[in-house]
């Protein structure tokens, strides 16, 4: 870092460098939750009657109208 100075020393700048290392670590992970959910989700939807045939209860299917 020769030529700037940041007001900060080098353990600080460690101190840094570790946490945006375990955020993105955290933000990998999260993705990989909501990427398997997802396939979770969309292989019932597929299996689910409602969904294929556009949505949950109406009141002919209910009452025979």
């Amino acid at each position: 870092m020769e030529g700037k100075e940041t007001g900060l020393n080098e353990r600080e700048l460690e101190e840094i460098l570790e946490m945006a290392r375990d955020a993105a670590e955290k933000a990998r992970s999260m993705g990989e939750v909501i990427t398997e959910n997802s396939k979770k989700w969309r292989e019932r939807a597929k299996q689910s009657p409602q969904v294929r045939s556009g949505g949950g209860s109406n009141r002919t299917d209910i009452y025979g109208e």
